[in-house]
């Protein structure tokens, strides 16, 4: 899931740098809503939008997000486009090189998957959780007894400007990672090496 990573703040894509990525920091305000389960319901929330993500699910990955305001709308929805183009970019590679060649992919991008989950850390308090992954933080919210990933989390886009550029920078990495997709079911790469050398030459 390309989420992380764009919380995680690696300047890929926006996003997750993505990016232009941002590092989020954790806030503690008063839970709004009871939390459900603990620990379990959040990792749940990120495992259910990477099968949503493997699949090509929008509406379910979207559903997982709580965006309030148009703009973090539009946030999740560039970011979600993101998330797709890197689940059939990944799912091309697998095709055509095995699934080896696939985690590799995975890797170069900054895509989160299930396996990466097991050395996540959480820090819960209220109805708000952050999910730490390799140093940086992905922001969860607890709405009406749902963990979700959290959009409305101000340090995402503080400002227009920062909107723009986060929507700017994911449309343009889908756009990159859609080609190199097509280009992998082409045959235009011989080998992995090849498509992971194309896409650092697309700004990783």
């Amino acid at each position: 899931m390309r989420f992380a990573e764009n919380m995680l703040g690696n300047c890929i894509v926006a996003r997750f740098l993505v990016v232009a990525l941002l590092a989020t920091v954790a806030r503690a305000d008063t839970p709004a809503t009871a939390p459900s389960t603990g620990d379990a319901a959040i990792m749940q929330t990120f495992r259910d939008y990477n099968a949503a993500m493997a699949v090509g699910d929008e509406p379910t990955m979207l559903s997982l997000q709580h965006a309030v305001s148009d703009d973090q709308k539009a946030i999740a929805k560039a970011m979600t486009g993101n998330d797709l183009s890197v689940g059939k970019l990944k799912a091309a590679v697998e095709g055509k090189f095995g699934a080896d060649a696939a985690k590799q992919v995975a890797k170069a991008v900054g895509d989160v998957g299930n396996d990466d989950l097991e050395h996540a850390k959480i820090n819960l308090k209220g109805n708000k959780a952050m999910i730490a992954i390799g140093g940086g933080g992905i922001p969860m919210i607890n709405v009406d007894g749902k963990w979700l990933f959290d959009m409305t989390e101000a340090s995402i886009a503080p400002t227009p400007e920062r909107t723009q550029a986060l929507i700017t920078t994911y449309e343009g990495r889908a756009k990159n990672f859609n080609i190199i997709t097509a280009g992998v079911k082409d045959g235009k790469f011989d080998d992995i090496a090849q498509v992971i050398e194309e896409l650092r030459s697309g700004g990783l």
